[in-house]
């Protein structure tokens, strides 16, 4: 299970951090606005539809065990990716720019992953729900019972 749920918080802490590379790309081409009103949009979209078509690959490329099976396995992942955002984060800066980054920027890429996350996290856990019920086949019960006419 720990393997399942590392593999998963790894893939979306990377994903988080090519978002925020790609919102930073746009600004760089764009430099006439404000930082933060363009880079967050691109960001929160790229984060989060790489990692919804990661969930949708990875759940019919993938052994049933490698799949995401609870809630509360949804919630480790998003705690864990916040360690791992941090973890990856700050030695690529200190690679790329040759110092360490202030931890207000750390805190600023976990406020952002908070926010993109729990999106990111609710649409796939419904998602891989529904694909889970009609694979089952309990899709095709109602949900209150058979109605009476």
């Amino acid at each position: 299970m720990l393997s399942r749920l590392v593999l998963q918080a790894v893939v979306l802490a990377l994903f988080n951090l090519i978002g925020v590379w790609s919102g930073f790309m746009v600004y760089a081409i764009v430099r006439g606005s404000d930082q933060i009103a363009v880079q967050l949009p691109i960001a929160f979209v790229v984060s989060i539809v790489t990692f919804l078509v990661w969930i949708a690959v990875s759940t019919e490329r993938f052994p049933r065990r490698f799949r995401v099976h609870s809630a509360g396995e949804w919630c480790w992942i998003f705690a864990l990716a916040m360690f791992w955002s941090a973890a990856i984060f700050v030695p690529v800066h200190y690679l790329t720019q040759g110092y360490l980054t202030s931890f207000s920027n750390v805190r600023a890429l976990w406020q952002f992953q908070a926010a993109a996350n729990l999106v990111a996290l609710g649409i796939a856990a419904t998602l891989v729900a529904r694909r889970d019920r009609r694979a089952d086949g309990s899709a095709d019960v109602p949900q209150n019972g058979p109605r009476a006419i």
